[in-house]
């Protein structure tokens, strides 16, 4: 692992477009694989945002394309000493986040922006989110936050399907939307989302082993089950830049993609372990029923060659280590068992993901 910054420019001097700076640092944390020109405007719009940062923390994971290359000379010249990158093999989504957020910790930040290398935020994006923050804590200072989620478009304007979040049943929407500005919410991507210091100084970082797909969910919802509350901040919007407007569907397995579904068919009975944590019973008969259901989906589409490859990677979420990783040390909390029930899961049961 390599880790690039220009050492010799001033730390923390990047300022928003209206010359104020940021009182709060956030960092933002993108995680990169051979998408440069994607990437180009990624970074872009976080340069251009009205809301000061006081870090951009790059990871590469692996990119065998020019992103080392033209990373590098940004390096070189980033006057403002902002841009970092890190260098390290292709851990996926889950590693490179992980590392980015651990990093941005270490470094002392009190906000983590974590959005993908083709996510275009508008300008506003971050000033949205922390005014969010301050109309959350205002009405609710008996609450603590633990992260805030943007929306999500595509490029047409709509809604982007991959990156809807999960929203809490209230009855009070209308009110906290309209007076708050902020929804309530048990997941959401790492498209766009702030995580605040506190909640990732006691809940941990992502499970980096879990490479590609749900490790966003696995670790929002572990956030929120822990006490913390997570709002969707409707101002606050980014443009996510996919070829498609579309969600993962087992109807689209084929041999050249297989090795990716592989890791979702794992990944959602590890999120299903976070959400029924300390129930092994309804752990069992949930982990079942979801199976059961992937295969009958996997049956209708006439994907027969899969199913028996898609249970085994289903069983191993069951079996594979949750090892969970604390930024202060960087090692799992001797306190808390991997599965050990979460704080405030009263509601867990009913919001498990579907196949």
């Amino acid at each position: 692992m390599t880790h690039l910054t220009n050492n010799e420019a001033p730390a923390d001097t990047l300022t928003a477009t209206d010359g104020h700076r940021n009182p709060a640092r956030v960092c933002a944390v993108v995680v990169t694989y051979n998408r440069l020109e994607l990437l180009k405007a990624a970074l872009a719009a976080l340069r251009a945002q009205t809301r000061s940062l006081a870090a951009v923390v790059v990871v590469d994971n692996g990119c065998t394309d020019d992103t080392g290359r033209w990373l590098a000379a940004e390096v070189r010249q980033d006057s403002t000493g902002v841009l970092q990158v890190i260098t390290q093999a292709n851990l996926g989504n889950s590693g490179g986040v992980f590392t980015g957020m651990k990093t941005a910790f270490a470094d002392g930040h009190d906000w983590f922006w974590v959005l993908d290398d083709d996510t275009v935020p508008s300008p506003s994006a971050l000033e949205m989110l922390l005014a969010g923050a301050e109309r959350f804590r205002a009405a609710h200072p008996e609450t603590r936050l633990g992260w805030l989620n943007s929306v999500v478009l595509w490029s047409d304007g709509s809604l982007h399907r991959m990156n809807e979040p999960k929203l809490k049943p209230y009855l009070d929407w209308g009110p906290r939307f309209l007076t708050e500005r902020w929804l309530p919410a048990q997941w959401c991507s790492f498209v766009s989302v702030l995580f605040t210091r506190e909640a990732v100084a006691e809940c941990g970082l992502p499970l980096k082993d879990m490479f590609i797909w749900y490790d966003d969910v696995e670790y929002t919802a572990r956030i929120e089950l822990r006490g913390f509350a997570g709002a969707v901040v409707p101002d606050s919007v980014v443009e996510h830049r996919t070829k498609l407007n579309y969600t993962p569907d087992v109807k689209d397995i084929n041999a050249e993609n297989f090795g990716r579904f592989r890791y979702a068919f794992r990944n959602e009975v590890l999120v299903l372990r976070t959400l029924l944590a300390g129930h092994p019973v309804a752990l069992a008969i949930r982990s079942v029923r979801l199976l059961l259901r992937r295969t009958v989906l996997m049956v209708r589409a006439r994907k027969f060659r899969y199913i028996i490859p898609s249970l085994i990677h289903g069983i191993k979420g069951l079996t594979m280590r949750r090892k969970i990783e604390f930024p202060s040390a960087c090692e799992s909390d001797p306190a808390k068992p991997h599965d050990a029930m979460p704080a405030n899961t009263t509601s867990a049961t009913a919001h498990v993901p579907q196949a």
